[in-house]
């Protein structure tokens, strides 16, 4: 057959000379190329796939239209939208419309649908909110109700619109639930997501992930290839979601491995798509398990591994996988900066993690100045635990504040509390020094006026952080005899603080409460008139840990161990709490901070005793 006599159609040449000129760009190599070389190839590729993704999808949308509507129309939009652009192509659609008679039609609907795909290509919301609110006008069905939620939930960020849809999309779906059950499992996840996001809906958040979980392993059984991985990501999700609840680790870990199992063997048979969900659940399962010491070797294994897939998938797409591989050094230098015999390993990760941070903000600043400012914070706290390092850490401080004060001028509502944060960090480094004491003040001041008007604009989100920097502060006070009323004041406006937020959430607040007990209590015991007071916020704190402890011994153990040393050193408590701190610290191994130096005082005192 003479295939140069064929007639090809104009969508499918477009195709073909995309595909031609992806093929070109990935010949390079980036292996003799610097990494912003690197990062500026894979970019030009993974833009060019984008762009070849959406026609093959707007090629899609086409042929299918064509199937429901005869009109000659569009096809002729079509030309015109790679001739002269989208706006040019729905001018066209516009006028043929108008010459519609019926406009509250599926066929009306299907064109409006379609204009919205091609307009969302460019960005425009606006103008794509209009057209599927206009769809929806026109004919509602299961498929366009969860395309218009989704559009919402993803671009738009109006959850509300977003669940209304999902869940008019269901109710429809009732009239035919074999058929819908697809869409049915996809429309439950979603709204999980949303509902997850809602403190007051999270058990319905919950059962909605149960219900896509029972309905993806329902479809699985006959068709795997299909949905084997919509259950994978939805034990992600699920997985996500428990980690959030301290009383959910088995169930957390349990949903983790799971999906971990799934995206494994889905990865033998398509390792392009599936290898990359096995490295970020990995690293999910790694943040999961660093916060439990029993775990460290299985954290550790997690995050190199991890750390491997993405180091191999950033070979051949840097654009894609170096900003995977700088999160996962920051993660695992993170952990490893708990370990004292892990310094030079975190010391190497989070360099690297800045280097590569660094290269990725001169492509993309507005994306990755977030992320050198984030590892310059974290390499400076790391530093602060050296002492022959604190000069490092003041500049790495210095800097991170410089880029958090710059992005805050831009989006003060996320940034101005990073650099709160940062000022706090300073701050602490700076009281350590008798000769920066001044620059201290002056940094937990203006940290704390920061932090107070956000609080006052938004109580919820920020009254924590008030409370943290009281706080800081006190603690800075404490060392000075001349600030002994200003100490206890900040220290019960951090209590006052932190007891109404646990009331709310004591789960996450009543830390705080039992931390800023102690501290009172401490600050107390300088006064022999106010023992009896310092006792009893002591007993109150100790109580606290008792049952935070229980809970999560992990976390808990060493602050519950450190007490009751403390009631010990203190109110002269009995040898029993010596032995009952030891059984707190057995999770613990000796390379975790402080804890050798607290069993060594615990010896001390049982010699004494």
């Amino acid at each position: 057959m003479d295939f140069q006599h064929i007639k090809i159609d104009k969508k499918l040449k477009i195709v073909i000379s995309l595909e031609e000129n992806l093929a070109t760009l990935k010949e390079n190599s980036f292996e003799s190329l610097e990494i912003k070389e690197q990062l500026e190839l894979s970019k030009k590729i993974n833009d060019l796939s984008k762009e070849l993704n959406f026609q093959r999808k707007i090629n899609y949308y086409m042929n299918k239209l064509e199937k429901n509507i005869d009109e000659s129309y569009i096809d002729e939009s079509y030309n015109i939208f790679n001739e002269q652009g989208t706006l040019e192509a729905r001018a066209y659609i516009k006028n043929q419309i108008a010459l519609e008679s019926d406009n509250k039609s599926k066929k009306q609907a299907d064109i409006f649908l379609f204009e919205a795909k091609m307009t969302l290509s460019e960005r425009n919301l606006a103008d794509t909110e209009n057209l599927y609110e206009k769809a929806i006008e026109c004919h509602k069905s299961v498929d366009n109700l969860f395309e218009v939620g989704y559009f919402f939930q993803r671009y738009k960020s109006d959850f509300e619109k977003a669940i209304l849809s999902y869940e008019e999309a269901l109710d429809l779906a009732k009239e035919n639930p074999n058929k819908y059950k697809p869409n049915i499992e996809m429309i439950l996840n979603n709204l999980a997501n949303l509902h997850a996001k809602d403190s007051n809906t999270k058990s319905q958040a919950e059962q909605e992930y149960f219900k896509a979980l029972n309905l993806g392993q329902e479809l699985a059984i006959t068709d795997p290839h299909t949905y084997l991985a919509d259950v994978e990501m939805t034990l992600t999700n699920l997985a996500s979601f428990h980690s959030h609840d301290s009383s959910k680790r088995v169930e957390t870990e349990k949903d983790y491995q799971e999906a971990l199992t799934l995206a494994r063997q889905l990865a033998k048979t398509n390792a392009q798509r599936y290898i990359p969900k096995v490295e970020i659940i990995l690293n999910d399962l790694a943040t999961f398990h660093s916060s439990d010491n029993s775990k460290r070797d299985e954290t550790q294994k997690e995050y190199l591994e991890a750390l491997e897939i993405a180091r191999k998938l950033a070979v051949t797409n840097p654009d894609k996988y170096i900003p995977n591989v700088e999160m996962i050094l920051n993660n695992l230098a993170s952990f490893h900066s708990k370990d004292n015999t892990k310094k030079i390993e975190t010391e190497e990760e989070y360099q690297e993690a800045l280097n590569l941070a660094r290269e990725l903000a001169k492509i993309n600043p507005e994306e990755y100045l977030p992320n050198v400012e984030m590892v310059l914070n974290n390499l400076a706290s790391f530093h602060t635990k050296d002492n022959t390092k604190r000069g490092e850490a003041q500049e790495e401080y210095y800097e991170a504040l410089e880029i958090a004060r710059k992005l805050a001028k831009t989006d003060p509502d996320i940034y101005l509390p990073n650099v709160v944060m940062i000022l706090n960090n300073l701050a602490n480094l700076h009281a350590q020094d008798n000769n920066k004491r001044e620059k201290a003040q002056s940094e937990y001041t203006e940290a704390l006026e920061i932090i107070r008007e956000l609080a006052n604009q938004n109580p919820g989100a920020y009254l924590a952080n008030v409370s943290k920097t009281l706080h800081n502060m006190a603690a800075f006070h404490v060392k000075d005899k001349t600030k002994i009323l200003e100490t206890e004041h900040e220290y019960v406006e951090a209590l006052s603080i932190s007891r109404k937020l646990a009331k709310l959430n004591p789960e996450v607040h009543m830390p705080s409460v039992a931390m800023t007990l102690n501290n009172l209590a401490a600050l107390y015991t300088k006064d022999a008139s106010n023992m009896d007071e310092a006792e009893k916020l002591y007993t109150e704190a100790l109580n606290l840990y008792r049952v935070l402890a229980s809970i999560t011994p992990s976390v808990y153990g060493y602050h519950c161990a450190n007490t009751l040393v403390m009631g010990v050193s203190y109110y002269d408590r009995s040898k029993n709490y010596l032995d009952e701190a030891l059984k707190y610290l057995e999770p613990y191994s000796n390379s975790h901070l402080n804890v050798k130096l607290l069993k060594y005082l615990i010896k001390e005192f049982k010699q004494k005793l």
